[in-house]
């Protein structure tokens, strides 16, 4: 399993865990951030779940359009999901980077303002979910890598020489 498949389960696995709280006990939860003692109203439970459920359907989203799920059925989907580059896994990264990093300084910003452990454990999780989303996006692209060697495409022998290149020149010159 390549980073962004790990990235890609991961991104749903952080947005179950922050669902699992909101659709199972809205009310505790929301008494927790409250800054007074007060009835919960049905409207502010009403949010709550509808914002647990939104966010086990953004992973489930992330997982399918990413193509670590497989969208067709049968036991042999999985080991052709993997194979296969999901048409929708470049966009579905750059979503999933500008959530995690405007969820991670907005909890920032929320812990600067009222010093919340809970903001601060929710923005490390958001942090490093944006940072490996970073770096899949930089280095995570396998198609500069020649099918028949492996070798990289992209190299040159500046400053360096690169002698894997010159070797395959001079076998084709020599045929």
């Amino acid at each position: 399993m390549d980073v962004f498949h790990i990235y890609t389960w991961s991104t749903a696995a952080w947005s179950a865990i922050q669902a699992a709280p909101l659709v199972v006990a809205p009310n505790m939860i929301i008494q927790l951030l409250s800054p007074e003692v007060k009835e919960v109203s049905i409207l502010e439970t009403y949010f709550s779940r509808s914002l647990g459920f939104s966010l086990l359907i953004v992973g489930l989203l992330t997982l399918s359009l990413s193509g670590a799920l497989p969208l067709t059925s049968g036991v042999s989907s999985f080991t052709e999901a993997a194979d296969q580059k999901a048409p929708y896994a470049t966009a579905t990264l750059m979503l999933t980077l500008a959530y995690h990093a405007s969820a991670a300084f907005y909890m920032w910003t929320m812990y600067a303002s009222y010093g919340s452990t809970g903001f601060i454990i929710g923005m490390i999780g958001s942090a490093t979910l944006a940072t490996a989303a970073m770096w899949c996006l930089m280095f995570g692209n396998d198609s500069h890598m020649s099918k028949r060697t492996g070798a990289d495409k992209r190299t040159s022998n500046f400053p360096f020489k690169n002698a894997e290149a010159e070797k395959n020149k001079a076998g084709k010159r020599g045929l």
